[in-house]
């Protein structure tokens, strides 16, 4: 468990970066980013870099870190990447008039200020799961960092110019355990923000655009499940909930009732996930032969305790990146075959 009195926030200053940046072994249990000092010339030749030039996004960023200086931060891991071991977090307060952004209010920021050890180690526990998701897939497409933003019609989002964007649904909940000293509640949130920055980070890879639908979702809660398809209770029971949705739809009178896209894509991904597996597993294939329901339900709500490590593993390594290079409509004719394969009479899709 994280004890987050004793938590390494570790800043790099220029006289200790090189004892602070031996290279790691690159396994994402030991994802431990370092802030660099403002400074350090890092620091400045990061932002500076990002700020040169006459583009909107290059003036657009530079606007922002200026507008949000107190709630800049900077951390190096040991990705073995170069282009992929500098990462920034930029607390939002303002939004510098740029109308789609949703900032922390003046209120609450001066209150969380009052707190400077509990931003730091906040920042420091969610760039740690920044660097885990960066680990667990060779993504092609490259993201610097993030925005942690206020209230928003989201919790996490594919990005702008500061990076993937974090609302505060999904980090005033850590913040809250940090003061608390909360550790299985940290250790809970960790593996569920892990996850959720690997889910954007598959929308971004495949260029989804911003618009969610049914199509764009299945790959993306495909990788969120592979993330951590065990111990993720956040996501699972987000999943479970779908499931109970769709049974209930099935088996009463709202048959004709249109379900919501996240219930439809957890579906899809969870039957084109047990689909893949059930050559590589004997237990899984057994469990699904047994299954009763046409729509394989139950079994699909208990697939991820009946997984092997080897299973997990076959998901990540062999299945994963044959989903990322499968467009999406492909996938939702995938799930509705697989669906008719097991004798649904009916389809719980509505696309």
């Amino acid at each position: 468990m994280l004890d987050t009195q004793e938590l390494p926030i570790n800043v790099i200053t220029s006289s200790n970066k090189d004892e602070l940046i031996t290279p790691q072994a690159p396994e994402r249990s030991a994802s431990n980013p370092r802030r660099i000092d403002e400074q350090n010339d890092i620091f400045k030749t990061y932002f500076g870099s990002r700020s040169e030039g006459y583009s909107v996004q290059r003036i657009t960023f530079s606007n922002l870190i200026s507008a949000n200086r107190n709630g800049v931060f900077l951390y190096e891991s040991d990705l073995s990447q170069p282009n992929d071991s500098l990462h920034h977090a930029v607390w939002l307060q303002n939004s510098a008039n740029i109308s789609f952004l949703y900032p922390i209010s003046q209120n609450e920021w001066r209150e969380m200020e009052q707190r400077p050890d509990v931003i730091d180690k906040t920042t420091q526990l969610i760039m740690e799961c920044f660097v885990e998701a960066q680990r667990f897939y060779p993504w092609d497409q490259h993201v610097d960092g993030i925005s942690l933003e206020g209230k928003a019609p989201f919790g996490m989002e594919g990005g702008n110019v500061l990076g993937i964007r974090v609302s505060s649904a999904d980090w005033e909940p850590l913040m809250l355990a940090v003061k608390n000293n909360d550790t299985n509640s940290i250790e809970r949130l960790k593996k569920h923000l892990g996850a959720s920055f690997a889910h954007e980070r598959t929308h971004l890879e495949r260029d989804d655009g911003l618009v969610s639908t049914v199509t764009t979702e299945i790959a993306s809660h495909i990788a969120q499940y592979a993330f951590d398809p065990k111990d993720n209770t956040t996501f699972l029971g987000q999943l479970d909930r779908s499931l109970q949705n769709i049974e209930q739809r099935v088996n009463t009178s709202t048959q004709h009732q249109s379900l919501s896209l996240y219930d439809q894509a957890s579906y899809a991904a969870l039957v084109v996930i047990a689909d893949s597996l059930n050559e590589h597993s004997n237990v899984l294939q057994l469990a699904l032969k047994a299954e009763q329901d046409s729509h394989k339900i139950p079994f699909l709500k208990q697939i991820s305790s009946l997984m092997s490590e080897s299973d997990v593993v076959y998901l990540c390594e062999k299945v994963l990146p044959t989903i990322m290079k499968t467009d999406g409509k492909t996938l939702l004719e995938q799930a509705k075959q697989i669906e008719k394969k097991w004798g649904a009479v009916e389809s719980i899709f509505t696309q």
